[in-house]
Order: C-alpha cells, then sequence, then structure tokens
C-alpha cells in the first residue's frame, strides 16, 4: 500500500451504526497523525538520499577515465625533455611511490628489476587520481624502463608484464614485444580480510610512512583471480598459461588479470580496475628516443667531417659470419657506426672520434646508452664526401641531395627478427621499405642511394632518418589515446558522464511533493486535530527539522563542492582542447579590460597572467556552484603567440616544446609548505564558498597573483580556514596529448 492508497484508505468512513461512536473522530485523528508522521519520514529520507547521491555522483570519479589520465601522465614523463644535453635518451618511466605521498621513491630494487607500489602522482605533476572506490591508484613498473637504477633501455627493450581475463586467455599478445611496460591499477572497496589500517602520526595522502601499516601492503588493494595474484604479479595456478611468472621484484615476467568484479552474484572477492601501457602505446616514446640518439649521431659525423676536410669514414657492413663487427671497411658507404677507424686512417683521416658537441665532455660514440643502440643505427656517405672515390650515383634524402644520412631503426615491425647472428646480417630486419639499399643486399655501391624520412605508403614505417643539414621534426602517428583499448573512449568528455546539477535532478522530489499535496487534500475532508495532537505532531517535527537541518546542510555543501569541481574538471578538458587547435593555452580574460570572458591578448603576449578563466573562450562555466568566477593563472611562455621558448627547436604552429617549463608552484601550504607539483604551465581556481570572509594564509595565497598556490585538504579551522578548489594542467600530461595528436613532435 503505497502513501495516496494509504490515505484513501484512512479517509473512508466507518460503517453506520445507527449512532455515533464519539471515539472514531480521535481513531481518525490517531490516523491522520501517524500518515502525517510517515510522510513527513519518507520525504526527509527521500531528500537527504537525493542529495547525498547527487554528491556521490559528482564525487564518483570515473575508474577507467582516471586511468587513462594515468596512462597519459607516464607516457609525458616518458617524452621527457627534449633538451638534448641529458645524460640518456628520454623513455624512462618514475619508481613507484611507497609512502603515499605521491613522489617516487628511488632506487626502487636493483637493475632491470620490475617494481611495484602506489602511483607517483606528485613526480608526474598531477594531483592525487583516485577511482570510484575513492582509492588512490596503484602501479607497477618493467625493470627495463624504470628510471632508478637506470637499465638497459632502447626501441626494443621489452616489457615484463602479460595481462589475462578471468579464463586465463592473453589480451596483450602472444609474443615478447607485445608485453606490457607498466600496469596502472584503480583499487575497488575493501575485500575480505584486507586490512587498510594507518598509523595516524604517519598518515600520508594515500598511504602511510610506516612499511608496516596496512594502507601500505599492496595486497590489501588489490586481489588474486584465477591464480594470478595482482598484488605481486604472481601466478600459482596448476593450467599451463604460457610461461612462468613470478612475483615482483623480478627480472623474469610476471602476470596480471583483468576481470569484471567477481562473481557476478554473492560476496565479491575481486573487484580490481586496471590499464596498461603496451609498446604501441609507447610508439611516440619511441620516436622521441629516435630523435635524440639520431640527432647526437648526426651532429658527431658532421664535427668529424668538420675536421678532415668534409670526409667521413667508411661504415662497418653488415656481416652474417659473426656479432656485428663494428671496424670500417674499406670501399663501404653503407652500414653501421664504425668503432675501429683503421681503415680510414689509411686514406689519410682522423682514426679517432672528436667530443661531442651537443655533450662536450663526452666522446662520440663512447655514451653510456650507446652500446644499447649501436646495432639499429645505420649511415650512408655521398661517394663525393668518402675518404676515397668510389663508384655509385648521388646520395639523397627525401629527393634532396646530402653529403651523409643517418637512419636510426626503430621497434621491430611485423615480420623483423633481430635474434641470431646471420638476421642481425640483414638489412630488411632493421629498416623499412624505402631506407633498404635493396640491388646490393644492403651495400653502397652498388644499393639504391635514396632514402626517406617520411612514410612512403601504408606499410609499417617507423625508420627515423636525417640528412646531414636536418634531422626531422614531423610525427608519424600510429596510435590514438582516443581508441586506445585496454581503457575505453571518453576521456575528455567526463561532462557528460556526470550530469550537471540543475533543477532537473530534484524532479522526483518535486512529483513527491505533489503527492503529498493530495494526500494533505484529502486529509481535510475529515474533522481536524486536537490540540493535543497538533501539539505532538509540532514537537516531532520540531525535532526531526533540527535534526536535519545540520546533515543536509553540509550535504548540500558537499554537493556544491562536487559540482565546482567538476565544472573545474571541465575547464581543464577545455584547456587541452585548445591547446591542440591552437599549439598554445588561453590568456586570461582581464575583468579591467571588458570581463567578456574571452581571452585578453592584445597582442603577441597575454596582457595579464592572472584574473579569470576565458570561459567564452573555452565554452565552458563562467562561475562555480557559489555563483563566483572562476581565476585562472597561465605561464606566459605557454600561452604567448612566440614561436619557440628559448629550448629545443621550435614547432611550426606550436608555441611552447616538449622542453618547456611552467612556472607555476604548487604546496600544501602557505608560506612554508611541502611541494604538490612543480614547473605548471597553468592553474584553475574556485575560491570555494568563504571567500569573501577567510582570513586564512593559505587561501590568500591563492589570490595574491603570484605564481604559488596552494591545495590541500578542505578544513574549517578559524583563521586556518581552506575551502579553495584548484586543479592544474599537468605538462606530462599536456605534452603526452600534444605528442598522440601530433602537435609535438
Amino acid at each position: 500500500m503505497d502513501i495516496l492508497d494509504f490515505a484513501e484508505h484512512s479517509s473512508k468512513k466507518p460503517l453506520s451504526t445507527g449512532f455515533k461512536r464519539p471515539i472514531a473522530r480521535h481513531q481518525r485523528g490517531t490516523a491522520l497523525l501517524v500518515l502525517l508522521l510517515i510522510a513527513l519520514t519518507v520525504t526527509s529520507a527521500v531528500l537527504v538520499t537525493a542529495v547525498k547521491n547527487r554528491s556521490t555522483n559528482a564525487n564518483g570519479a570515473n575508474s577507467g577515465s582516471v586511468l587513462k589520465i594515468a596512462r597519459q601522465a607516464l607516457i609525458g614523463y616518458a617524452l621527457g625533455s627534449a633538451d638534448l644535453t641529458a645524460p640518456n635518451p628520454p623513455g624512462y618511466l618514475p619508481c613507484p611511490d611507497t609512502t603515499g605521498d605521491g613522489t617516487a621513491d628511488a632506487p626502487c630494487g636493483n637493475q632491470d628489476e620490475s617494481a611495484i607500489g602506489r602511483f607517483p602522482w606528485k613526480t608526474l605533476g598531477v594531483s592525487p587520481l583516485r577511482g570510484e572506490s575513492g582509492e588512490c591508484l596503484w602501479y607497477a613498473v618493467s625493470g627495463r624502463y624504470k628510471e632508478n637504477p637506470t637499465g638497459s633501455l632502447f626501441a626494443d627493450a621489452d616489457g615484463q608484464f602479460v595481462i589475462f581475463e578471468s579464463h586465463l586467455q592473453r589480451l596483450n599478445g602472444v609474443n615478447n614485444s607485445d608485453k606490457a611496460i607498466a600496469v596502472v591499477f584503480a583499487p575497488g572497496a575493501t575485500l575480505g580480510n584486507q586490512n587498510r589500517s594507518v598509523t595516524s602520526a604517519s598518515k600520508t595522502e594515500c598511504g602511510s610512512q610506516r612499511a608496516s601499516d596496512g594502507v601500505s601492503q599492496s595486497n590489501n588493494y588489490l586481489e588474486p583471480l584465477s591464480g594470478i595474484n595482482n598484488a605481486s604479479g604472481s601466478y600459482s595456478g596448476t593450467a599451463p598459461i604460457g610461461g612462468n611468472f613470478v612475483s615482483i621484484p623480478s627480472i623474469s615476467d610476471s602476470a596480471f588479470i583483468r576481470s569484471a568484479p567477481y562473481p557476478e552474484t554473492g560476496p565479491l572477492n575481486f573487484n580490481d580496475v586496471m590499464a596498461w601501457i603496451s609498446p604501441k602505446d609507447f610508439e611516440s616514446v619511441y620516436r622521441q628516443m629516435q630523435t635524440f640518439v639520431g640527432q647526437h649521431v648526426r651532429q658527431c659525423l658532421g664535427s668529424y667531417a668538420a675536421t678532415n676536410g668534409g670526409k667521413y669514414p667508411w661504415s662497418a657492413i653488415l656481416d652474417s659470419s659473426g656479432p656485428p663487427d663494428y671496424s670500417d671497411d674499406s670501399g663501404e658507404r653503407f652500414g653501421r657506426i664504425a668503432s675501429d677507424l683503421s681503415n680510414t686512417a689509411a686514406a689519410g683521416l682522423d682514426n679517432f672520434w672528436p667530443l661531442d658537441p651537443i655533450q662536450p665532455s663526452v666522446t662520440c660514440f663512447n655514451w653510456t646508452w650507446w652500446g644499447d643502440w649501436q646495432e639499429q643505427i645505420f649511415y650512408a656517405v655521398n661517394k663525393n664526401s668518402a675518404p676515397a672515390g668510389t663508384s655509385g650515383g648521388s646520395l639523397v634524402v627525401d629527393s634532396a641531395s646530402t653529403t651523409v644520412a643517418v637512419i636510426v631503426g626503430g621497434r621491430k615491425t611485423i615480420g623483423q627478427t633481430r635474434n641470431s647472428q646471420a638476421e642481425k646480417a640483414v638489412i630488411n630486419n632493421y629498416l623499412e621499405l624505402g631506407n633498404i639499399p635493396g640491388n646490393g643486399g644492403g651495400l653502397i655501391p652498388p644499393g639504391d642511394e635514396g632514402f626517406e624520412s617520411i612514410n612512403p605508403g601504408n606499410n609499417p614505417f617507423n625508420d627515423y632518418v636525417c640528412s646531414a643539414i636536418r634531422c626531422p621534426r614531423s610525427l608519424i602517428i600510429i596510435w590514438s589515446l582516443e581508441t586506445s583499448p585496454e581503457t575505453g573512449a571518453g576521456l575528455f568528455r567526463l561532462a557528460t558522464k556526470v550530469s550537471n546539477p540543475s533543477i532537473l535532478e530534484i524532479t522526483p522530489l518535486m512529483t513527491m511533493y505533489v503527492a503529498q499535496s493530495v494526500v494533505l487534500d484529502n486529509m481535510t475532508k475529515q474533522p481536524g486535530f486536537s490540540l493535543i495532537e497538533m501539539a505532538i505532531v509540532l514537537v516531532v517535527v520540531g525535532l526531526l527539522i533540527g535534526g536535519m537541518l545540520t546533515p543536509l546542510s553540509a550535504q548540500m555543501e558537499r554537493s556544491r563542492r562536487s559540482e565546482t569541481s567538476q565544472t573545474l574538471n571541465n575547464a581543464m578538458d577545455a584547456i587541452y582542447g585548445y591547446a591542440f587547435n591552437n599549439g598554445r593555452l588561453p590568456c586570461p580574460d582581464d575583468p579591467l579590460n571588458s570581463g567578456d570572458g574571452i581571452e585578453d591578448r592584445p597582442g603577441a603576449t597575454c596582457s595579464v597572467l592572472s584574473v579569470n578563466l576565458p570561459w567564452v573562450t573555452l565554452g565552458t562555466s563562467r562561475n562555480d556552484a557559489w555563483g563566483q568566477n572562476i581565476s585562472y593563472r597561465v605561464t606566459g611562455s605557454f600561452a604567448d603567440i612566440i614561436d619557440g621558448t628559448l629550448c629545443g627547436t621550435a614547432t611550426a604552429g606550436v608555441y611552447f616544446e616538449l622542453c618547456s617549463v611552467g612556472d607555476i608552484q604548487i604546496q600544501d601550504g602557505s608560506p612554508v609548505g611541502n611541494p604538490v607539483a612543480a614547473n605548471i604551465p597553468a592553474v584553475i581556481i574556485s575560491q570555494g564558498k568563504n571567500w569573501a570572509i577567510s582570513t586564512s594564509t593559505d587561501e590568500a595565497e591563492n589570490t595574491d597573483a603570484n605564481t604559488t598556490f596552494v591545495s590541500k585538504q578542505y578544513t574549517s579551522v578559524v583563521g586556518a580556514e581552506f575551502d579553495d578548489l584548484i586543479v592544474w594542467i599537468a605538462p606530462t600530461i599536456l605534452k603526452s596529448r600534444m605528442v598522440s595528436a601530433g602537435k609535438l613532435p
């Protein structure tokens, strides 16, 4: 019986007996009193639940989207700096965080050993990322790809992680070259005997400084399924699954499992959500690694020629009789870089390599990383620039004549194998169509002397080719983060997945109110309440309202904060989109100019760097949930229309580079606080509810128009209150997305 049925039933008159019983009036009054109390209680419960659900839905981030952001941040970090003076090529990933403070804890194990721990959000320049359960992310990294201690990393380096589904079928291919490089987990709610306790004195944002606390143990967050344990990467089952998978840390392979919450019915015993970085996802990083190597090789060859009358050394030919031989071969103008220049010296040229023009403290081809790459580097010399005259034609790169060409082979493509000595002597196992001197089986002369730096068709192509005067800056797009199968699409559409709070969200409550008015209308047809009954109702209603107003107000405030958080995230996504389309970040909107929501950039530079979000330019909301303007600060070099930012080589149509550094710092207090994120390009701020009355120095830091901002947990302590909400453009994610979109090399 619902409320309307109950009202109709309780309003019916008793059967006539020929006289009226005085007690009937009191029975009807009692029934009406009960009805009113039930209606009030139900309405109140629905109201509180609706507000609570609204807040919860806005807070509950989609784990798949959060994991996608984590992957992008890791790829952006691996892209590294375009500063060629770095001691190693880019490509390394940070160590995991062991304490939950967001900082990568290095070193993490021994060289080439895998590692597992918390996701190092602070090191990556992002805010603490949490899945739907509200728990911070976990992270595993392959040994060769971890930053400290540095392993043997080059384009052919394999990951160490094999991903399975619940029926123990592989999800990331059957070849070693398919193994995952890194894995990110979003843990679910606590299951079974998991213990996520923490010592209050040791608590950090996502964990504890004490290794013995429950929050520091991966098995209290990640579960086993079908014999595979996500907490360690080990396999203890009996079914053959194509390998021996051991616990992390290890130089051997480990296994992880991805499944829907299991079982489908009854108590759960598995609720991990995961995503991984595959070699295909890392293609842009491999390209940047090739760029680093190719630039160094080209500069060194040019330096040698500059001191030897424009002449280059003989190359080391490909020889199947033994391991790659790096002694120069007289008369050979195509092959690998030679370490022994004896035959070149016999022609009257230097028998040694010069210092690296980029890193003058290191001799060319004596870099610590050279041994990992040497096998994949080839070069060709024009016949007029060789130590002595030879036959042949004119050397060209992209149809333009050149004295020398440098070709950096990429990661193995389909059909290429580089294991045996014989395979390492076949040029087709390293270079692609258009860059193989086919007529001479990899020799010049008599082979083809034309090389190409761009994709010559639909065939697999990942060669990186430099001429004597330049190396390419363009990027061949091979993959798209928007279609990566591990996490699905929708990262840039978070706003479409979480409804913006509006009056429509309380429509069910309004319908409830209408239903109650019908009930009350039916009630008015009956005799009224007595004074005693009215007094009882008023007392009960007073108690209910008094007990509900405070929590309801708190729920509404949490709802506003959730709404504002989503508004800020929408603005952040819009800024990323603006960067893709314009090659820079937007300038702020200056209210002293017009305050029209359009960025203020009267010339090449922004008129101001810190005022309001340019909401019209971005197509986003102007205000937060309290009706106040959203603030925005940007680093000038990321928003100005000045090609290049004093580092690297300028990319056409983009006004910052991979080596560009933001000037904004985020910390957890003011004037002295711990760093939260550094070198940030831009930040977006809501001043919260108490924007006009706060005396907190932490909140004042977010309004003084300098480059330091505070991000910390909410507190209402008088004099130290903090309710600001702040998000920022992480440099790792910005650069990763710009590379994936083909805007940066």
